[in-house]
Formats: C-alpha cells, sequence, structure tokens
C-alpha cells in the first residue's frame, strides 16, 4: 500500500536541508531516545481521543537527488512489530523558489497476515493508516519548519 503526502513550506531549501541534517530528534515529532533507538508516537485524534501507538524510526544520511535532497525514514512498531505494518518511506525536499520549499511524504507499507491482512487493510486498515501517516506528516512539517527557523539554520 502506498501513501503520498505533500506540502509547501515558507522556508528556503538551504534552511531546511540544514534542518534535516542534524540529528532526527530535533525536527521528528515528539521523538525520544530510548536504549539507543528513536522512537515516535504515532497515531489519530485528539489528546483525549487519541489511539497512538509507538514506532521505532530509522532515518537514513539525507542524499542528493535531483534538485533537492531525500531523506530514507522507516519505522516498525516498537511493541509486537509482527501484528503491526512497518513502513518504508523517503521525505523529498526540493526549492520551489528562493522562498519556499516542497516537502514530499512518499511511503509504503505491506499490511501483515498475507492475503487476510491485505484484504482487511483495503476495507478498513488502510484508512486509519492514511489518517495515522498524514497526522505524523503534519506533525513532521511543522518541527522541520521550526527547526529551520533556528540559529543554526
Amino acid at each position: 500500500m502506498e501513501l503520498r503526502f505533500r506540502a509547501t513550506m515558507d522556508r528556503a531549501f538551504d534552511q531546511v536541508r540544514a534542518a534535516l541534517s542534524q540529528d532526527p530528534e530535533s525536527w521528528l515529532p515528539g521523538s525520544k531516545r530510548a536504549d539507543g533507538v528513536v522512537l515516535v508516537d504515532l497515531g489519530v485524534g485528539g489528546s483525549a481521543a487519541r489511539v497512538h501507538r509507538l514506532v521505532q524510526v530509522t532515518v537514513g544520511p539525507i542524499q542528493l537527488f535531483g534538485w533537492g535532497v531525500v531523506v530514507p525514514i522507516e519505522w516498525r512498531a516498537a511493541r509486537h512489530p509482527r501484528l503491526y505494518p512497518a513502513l518504508l518511506g523517503y521525505l523529498r525536499v526540493e526549492p520551489l523558489d528562493r522562498e519556499h520549499s516542497r516537502l514530499r511524504f512518499d511511503a509504503r507499507y505491506d499490511p501483515p497476515g498475507g492475503q487476510v491482512g491485505t484484504a482487511t487493510d483495503r476495507a478498513l486498515m488502510h484508512r486509519v493508516a492514511r489518517a495515522s501517516v498524514g497526522d505524523f506528516f503534519q506533525r513532521l512539517t511543522a518541527c522541520i519548519y521550526q527547526a529551520s527557523s533556528g540559529p543554526g539554520s
């Protein structure tokens, strides 16, 4: 299953690239390090009714591509990872003009459980995955925006 999100940022490409070159904990939303791994809260809903799961995130090195940069991001559930889909994604940043950048997150996951899991995902769980990854992307965009306005940017 594929997921795609995009946003325009009121930040110059060089500012965003500099922010993404920092420690991922400075731009991943709500991240924390425990036992040497980076954990992020992934979920949907408001604070009182939020349904969430902690995921273990691996961020690859920032790489040049075309006119921009790409950062590989993978995650899997921190508890019971065989029961939840693992996600492989790529965060891409490209300049739009001198003051704006385009941020994209293209991701893919395979539902666990073989054919039954795939059928369940198509009927219901893909909406949950889309909502939770969409929430992550919105929070990620805000964190990158904040990190790209700091003194090190």
